[in-house]
């Protein structure tokens, strides 16, 4: 098994225009998932203050559904995170928008085509033989294929036949705030719960994805 990844880097420098190249859905080097997110989070981080619930604001662009309304934060992830990702990126950089808050929003923080901004994204360094970029993308998708599992026992206690996994969801709610939820019940039509896990202070995103697959994993049935 590849070694794990040790340097840890605090900020990296992103050019918006590599986020929009169509090599980049993928989200393998040299931008990787680590940045991706990260940057990604910094622009949800600096958009709240722009946001009001209205259509077009910034959070509905990074949401990838520009002309939601009551929007006060951003959509999760789901299992096609690559897309969601990449397309969110789109409206962030390229939505045609008049709405006075998103102009103000790119203009006051440089989030157009031409910028390469230092972001203070903290990330791991992959060195050429360590941890690669496409693990850490296999790392994401195993968290979403939990979905459909069953815990061996139910998190609600009152409702012991509630194991079954519906659904996971990623949200990425800052610069440093991740947020893994678990759908989960006896029927999705009807009987729904919700779990969520939120990232430890100082923990890098590679770190939380990790960290949390174990635990939940541990609270599966094999």
């Amino acid at each position: 098994m590849a070694s794990k990844p040790v340097k840890l880097c605090t900020k990296r420098k992103v050019s918006f225009l590599d986020l929009i190249r169509p090599e980049r859905r993928e989200w393998l080097a040299p931008i990787g998932p680590q940045v991706a997110f990260g940057t990604y989070g910094w622009m949800v981080e600096n958009a709240r203050s722009y946001s009001d619930g209205s259509s077009c604001c910034p959070i509905a662009l990074l949401s990838g559904e520009p002309y939601l309304l009551g929007l006060s934060q951003t959509l999760p992830f789901s299992r096609k995170w690559r897309e969601e990702l990449y397309l969110r990126f789109h409206y962030a950089l390229l939505f045609k928008s008049e709405y006075e808050k998103v102009l103000r929003w790119r203009f006051d923080q440089d989030i157009n085509l031409a910028v390469t901004k230092i972001l203070p994204i903290r990330y791991y360094a992959v060195p050429e033989h360590g941890y690669p970029e496409s693990s850490i993308c296999s790392e994401i998708d195993h968290l979403f294929n939990l979905a459909g599992r069953h815990f061996k026992e139910s998190p609600n206690q009152f409702w012991p036949e509630a194991t079954e996994i519906f659904k996971i969801n990623l949200y990425v709610l800052g610069l440093n705030y991740w947020v893994i939820g678990i759908d989960y019940g006896t029927c999705p039509e009807s009987s729904v719960w919700h779990l969520y896990r939120t990232n430890d202070a100082g923990e890098t995103f590679l770190d939380f994805i990790k960290r949390k697959l174990v635990e939940i994993e541990n609270l599966l049935m094999i």
